[in-house]
Formats: structure tokens, sequence, C-alpha cells
């Protein structure tokens, strides 16, 4: 069990806000503790900063945290419950332009891999089964194009799991569009994804933060795409 955060903005977001935010989600550390992390877009590129120890713990979260700037930013705290606690398996994840984490455990790994092609199997960096999917997810956008790719790539992820899955919650981005699934099969209000739109900003997370004023609970199977222009979509699932 792992928790997710996510902002998009139209431009340089308010960034006294979102950084009372991180705060406010970084303290969750002290249940999520096995790893935290911070994705975000600079001029060269998608970069991940992250550690495999409590963020509450770290140094290091305080100043990331700060100098998180940019319109689109991912965070994750870890509660490791398949791989190993190790910087190669902390999320989030990163290859190429995208950046990904993952709250959820998976009971079909193993058919996952055999439907996968060796060059994305290659790529992986760890052990864990939140990795596995997000490169199952690159590989159905490449052959099929982003949106309809996904689809394809969820569409199977559902008829493969067991009722040893608990959730397939994740958060993606290209730095440009935000991708937020909210698909809990268990503990549905711990599963559960939250949303608090403001002016100029969204922001995504595993559970409201300071306060729940304003924040909205994502329907249950839905996938949310939205870009700068912070036009919400949400697509049904199932």
């Amino acid at each position: 069990m792992c928790r997710l955060f996510a902002s998009i903005s139209q431009a340089d977001p308010d960034l006294p806000y979102r950084k009372r935010a991180l705060e406010a989600f970084f303290a969750l550390s002290n249940e999520h503790k096995d790893g935290w992390g911070i994705g975000r877009w600079a001029e060269r590129g998608a970069e991940v900063v992250k550690e495999p120890v409590a963020a509450h713990e770290s140094p290091r979260v305080k100043e990331e945290s700060t100098e998180s700037v940019g319109p689109v930013l991912i965070a994750h705290i870890r509660w490791a419950s398949i791989g190993r606690n190790s910087l190669a398996n902390t999320h989030p994840f990163n290859y190429g332009k995208w950046i990904y984490g993952h709250n959820g455990t998976l009971d079909f790994k193993g058919k996952l891999v055999s439907r996968m092609k060796p060059e994305y199997l290659q790529r992986m960096q760890g052990d864990t089964d939140s990795e596995v999917l997000f490169h199952w997810l690159l590989q159905n956008m490449d052959e099929h194009g982003e949106e309809q790719g996904m689809s394809s790539a969820l569409g199977e992820v559902y008829r493969l799991r067991g009722t040893g899955t608990t959730a397939l919650n994740f958060v993606l981005s290209d730095g440009d569009r935000l991708f937020a699934l909210n698909a809990p099969f268990t503990r549905f209000d711990h599963y559960g994804m939250s949303y608090l739109l403001r002016e100029s900003e969204l922001i995504v997370c595993s559970q409201p933060l300071l306060g729940a004023e304003g924040w909205k609970r994502f329907p249950r199977d839905s996938l949310l795409v939205v870009g700068k222009n912070l036009e919400l979509r949400f697509h049904k699932i199932t």
C-alpha cells in the first residue's frame, strides 16, 4: 500500500499551497515508510529524485519539495508489498518522457510479463509488480497510440486480475498531460482517489490533504485525463 500525489497547473503553480500540500503528503510517511520520490520535468526533460527511506527521516525531502517548480509534479511514498526495499523499487519510475507511480498489489505479474515484449522487460530496473504495469502501459501506448493504448492495456489487466489484486491506482504524466486511474477492488476508502481543482491548478491524491474542503472523490474504475488547460475528462474503464 502506498500514497500517490500529482499536480498539474496552467503555468507555474501557487508554490506556497503546493509546498504545504506536499508537506502534508510526506507526513503520511510515518505509515508509508518504505521510500519516497518526486518526479518533475526540467529543461533537460523528465527527472526523478527518490530514496528507499521514510520521507520523514530524510533531510532531502524539504529541499526537493521546495525546488519542485514547474506545471507538473508527481510524488509517491511507498509501503512495500512486492519487491524488496531498494532504490530500484522506489517510486516514481521514469522512462523517457514518462513518470509513473502506482498504489496497490497485483496478483497477475507473471501473466503480464508473459505478454510483454523483451525490449520492454529489459527496461526494468527493479522487480516490482508496479514497474511491470508501467512498462505494460508503455508497450500498449507505443503500439496503439496513447489513449487507445492505455484503454487496451487496462482492459487486458481487468481480465487478468484475480482476487488477490487490491488496486490498480496510478498517476502517469509526460509533462504535458496527467493520467490518473482510480481502480480499487478492496478497502475502497483506503484505495480511493481524490482531486482538488483550484483556480489554476489540479491536485490529485490518494486522500484529501489540508482539510477536506473542496476535494472530490474520483468515480470508481475511471481514468482521469487532464492537460494544462485543466479540462477534466473521466473515462470509464469497465
